[in-house]
């Protein structure tokens, strides 16, 4: 006999009913979900990523994180369809994902920014890492074959 073992009470919660193994019902939280026929363009505008990129500018350290399972559509939302690097491929600027437009966004905001105050100086770090059966690699030196160490401290930061 088939059993309902999710819940969804509603303001960003999950309810997984774990009894069968005799445990408790785990409550999951979430801020928003996106539906397959969600545009690259309004996935940026409303997922939070803009408000991080603002912090950044602040001076704040900031990630992006995409979870999922294998298949869901993480890469595909970050960097849009593999055929955008094709060298013979149309560019089309409605398929660019979060990478893309985060990069445009920070050199528009960069530029209002310098025009309100020439004297500030803007440095922007960027890693692109896999993380994949606990692997760390780093997508934008694909010649690094082996795994990375993921390491933060005070004076450093991310290293």
């Amino acid at each position: 006999k088939d059993k309902v073992i999710t819940q969804c009470p509603g303001q960003g919660a999950l309810w997984v009913d774990n009894s069968s193994s005799g445990g408790r019902p785990k409550q999951f939280t979430f801020d928003g979900v996106f539906g397959a026929e969600t545009t690259q363009y309004l996935m940026f505008e409303n997922c939070g990523i803009t408000k991080l990129l603002d912090m950044a500018l602040d001076g704040y350290a900031c990630t992006a994180f995409a979870f999922g399972q294998t298949g869901s559509g993480k890469t595909h939302t970050i960097t849009g369809p593999m055929t955008m690097f094709e060298d013979d491929s149309q560019q089309d600027a409605e398929l660019q994902g979060l990478i893309q437009r985060a990069f445009l966004y920070l050199f528009d905001n960069i530029g209002q920014r310098k025009r309100r105050d020439p004297s500030t100086v803007y440095t922007l770090r960027a890693t692109y890492l896999e993380i994949y059966n606990e692997q760390v690699k780093d997508l934008l030196n694909p010649a690094e074959r082996s795994n990375l160490p993921v390491r933060w401290n005070k004076e450093q930061g991310f290293y």
